[in-house]
């Protein structure tokens, strides 16, 4: 595969400038629900728009190669079906993190964020099903994708080793999402390593898609409410999780070398 023309990449302090500019954004508008007394659910459309749009208008601005940072190319279909039992056996490891939680926030903290991600997950009637799909599910894991493990990535990766750039970019997720749950940041990894095996920003998409689906299903369909108070997932789905999550890191990570 050829190289891409490095005067059209950003660097990273351009992407740490969009990292800012977003972060702003956010809460700029988070502030503007208080204030203006509006109801919250207009950020599961707004802030997927504004990510895109920012991202878009860096790309732009700096007459950026689009199709290399974004890694705007289709994948092999091993490394695209290989993301669905990577994703879910992920869903799964990653609530035994959820565990964490109390040890890095306050417990009153703790239960306000519990609160707050049920509240966005909680759907009451098919037309909030079809809105946070569409939001929560496509417009999330498509503007988020799309700005870390594209554009922020992408730009690291020019001054950083790659794993370096992936552990970063993670952290950056995190601060985004201004949760310090570990979860966080081992799925920005897991997302990182799929983008940077995989070459392509569709493979992460789908990962990222399918987590915050779960999410939605687990909550709305099962009742199970993880964020600082973790399921007990027996045996007999924790261990096979674990080995498919395993074969699947070890196919993404052998893609590194291809």
């Amino acid at each position: 595969m050829l190289a891409p023309d490095l005067r059209k990449l950003p660097s990273w302090a351009t992407a740490l400038a969009l990292f800012f500019v977003v972060f702003a954004a956010n809460v700029a508008m988070g502030h503007a629900v208080g204030v203006l007394g509006i109801g919250a659910d207009w950020l599961l459309v707004a802030t997927p728009l504004v990510l895109l749009a920012f991202t878009a208008a860096f790309v732009a601005w700096f007459r950026l190669d689009a199709k290399g940072i974004l890694l705007l190319r289709l994948p092999t279909w091993p490394d695209f079906l290989m993301a669905v039992p990577f994703a879910i056996s992920f869903v799964i490891l990653s609530d035994q993190l959820s565990s964490l939680t109390s040890d890095l926030v306050p417990a009153e903290l703790s239960e306000k964020l519990r609160e707050v991600q049920l509240r966005w997950l909680r759907v009451s009637s098919p037309l909030e099903w079809v809105v946070k799909l569409a939001t929560i599910g496509v417009g999330a894991a498509v503007s988020e994708e799309l700005m870390f493990r594209g554009f922020i990535q992408s730009a690291l990766s020019r001054s950083l080793r790659p794993a370096s750039a992936v552990l970063w970019t993670s952290f950056l997720f995190m601060a985004l999402h201004i949760l310090p749950l570990p979860s966080f940041v081992a799925a920005g990894l897991v997302l990182g390593l799929a983008a940077l095996a995989s070459r392509s920003i569709a493979v992460p998409i789908l990962i990222h898609f399918l987590n915050n689906a779960s999410a939605l299903a687990l909550v709305n369909l099962l009742g199970v409410e993880t964020l600082g108070d973790p399921v007990w997932i027996p045996g007999e789905i924790l261990l096979p999780a674990t080995a498919i999550f395993v074969l699947c890191l070890v196919y993404y990570l052998r893609r590194l070398d291809a």
